[in-house]
């Protein structure tokens, strides 16, 4: 006994009327941008107040520029470099805390570079532990 089975029509999905005929049509810009020309002021005109405030304005947020730049260094500074081991006195490599049991899970600190060995052996790896400080990145309003 053969069962044919009827193929499973959906409905169309209804389109969304929009002025937007392509995609396209979304990233194409509206409006030509404004270019403000101003005539040049000549030597015997004395300038206007309003041309005073721009400037002075523009001059201010030249003043303000260094101050956003500090802040955003502050925000986005690079790693401190890895402390140098007591033993060899070379850069400590960075791990973290693996064990979910622990308190201090997730948590990073610096040991020595070198491979394991004996204990009396001077190239394995020295005693050197420290941990890595968890410094909060604070913005000051200064």
């Amino acid at each position: 006994m053969i069962i044919q089975r009827k193929p499973i029509v959906k409905p169309p999905l209804k389109k969304v009327k929009s002025d937007q005929s392509s995609l396209f049509q979304h990233f194409k810009r509206t409006s030509q941008p404004k270019i403000v020309v101003s005539p040049r002021p000549c030597a015997s005109d004395n300038p206007p107040a309003k041309n005073t405030e721009v400037i002075n304005l523009s001059n201010d947020e030249i003043a303000e520029k260094p101050k956003k730049t500090a802040t955003w260094n502050q925000i986005f500074r690079p790693p401190t470099p890895p402390p140098f081991c007591s033993g060899h006195k070379e850069r400590c490599v960075i791990r973290q805390v693996k064990d979910t049991s622990s308190n201090n899970w997730g948590r990073y600190f610096y040991v020595c570079s070198r491979a394991n060995g004996a204990s009396n052996n001077p190239q394995a790896r020295c005693d050197h532990f420290a941990w890595k400080e968890n410094k909060k990145k604070t913005v000051s309003d200064n």
